[in-house]
């Protein structure tokens, strides 16, 4: 699949259902009930081909940062997000690394902040994401995940979204 199909994938908002290697949005609002996604990549979807997927590079340790990588089909790249309740209308969810166990933290409010990992507690509101379109916003810091280039290596960080920003698009693959 080309770019080009990725991105109107995201934009046109598609059903969720992963088929043939695409990469569905990451919005949740195509999911009605569905109350989570197992065993699933968080992709960049303006990066060439599978050039930048989540990886916590086989770390398996609390406090360790969330980078992004060339995609593969290891278990540091695979994610459980887990649907945890509701807040001003949006559904809340908990993004656990299937490695590690742990799930994807925000210590501060400040644009630029690492995220980490951490012991998993779905009612930590620093640890609660909304699925909004293609971004992945923390609920506590109100704060999107960014990648400012598709470089393998990167270390994600916090940052302001709403701008149509490609550094803040996500899908699942």
């Amino acid at each position: 699949m080309t770019v080009t199909m990725r991105r109107g994938l995201v934009v046109a908002g598609a059903a969720v259902a992963v088929l043939g290697g695409a990469v569905a949005p990451v919005s949740a609002a195509g999911m009605g009930a569905q109350a989570s996604y197992t065993n699933t990549r968080v992709e960049k979807t303006y990066a060439p081909d599978k050039a930048a997927c989540f990886t916590m590079k086989g770390e398996t340790k609390s406090g360790k940062a969330l980078y992004q990588a060339k995609c593969g089909k290891n278990s540091t790249q695979r994610w459980d997000i887990k649907r945890v309740g509701t807040s001003g209308g949006n559904n809340l969810y908990v993004i656990k690394n299937r490695k590690s166990g742990k799930c994807l933290y925000v210590g501060s409010k400040t644009s630029g902040s690492a995220i980490t990992q951490v012991k998993c507690k779905t009612s930590d509101s620093h640890q609660q994401w909304v699925l909004s379109g293609s971004r992945i916003i923390n609920k506590w810091a109100s704060k999107a995940i960014l990648s400012p280039n598709d470089k393998s290596g990167t270390k994600l960080k916090t940052g302001k979204w709403g701008g149509g920003s490609k550094d803040e698009s996500w899908g699942l693959s």
